[in-house]
């Protein structure tokens, strides 16, 4: 799903903090939904809630590194930079992961 967002919003012509913005808040919704299912159906214990929480916590410090970076790339590079990692995301599944479960001969 991410490279398809990842598409969409470049055809938007967005300045680059407002294409993560958008970014970070739909797969923050969609995240909290599955969050709350896997709640609901018993799949995280209250161990697996901390180490999220805390990896989550360590998350802010990647933010406040990234947030100057992004300011000095201009928007043709950003724009170029996620078309590039975009194609090759969508090159990883058929080029470099093997099947993970491979037919088997008899």
């Amino acid at each position: 799903m991410g490279p398809m967002l990842d598409i969409y919003l470049l055809t938007q012509q967005l300045e680059p903090f407002v294409q993560i913005g958008t970014r970070a808040a739909f797969f923050t919704l969609v995240n909290t939904i599955k969050l709350v299912l896997f709640l609901w159906s018993g799949m995280l214990s209250r161990q697996l809630l901390v180490l999220g929480a805390g990896l989550g916590a360590i998350s802010v410090v990647g933010v406040l590194v990234s947030k100057p970076i992004v300011a000095m790339i201009p928007k043709k590079w950003f724009n170029r930079m996620q078309y590039w990692l975009t194609a090759y995301a969508g090159a990883i599944p058929t080029h470099l992961c093997p099947p993970r479960h491979a037919a088997r001969v008899v």
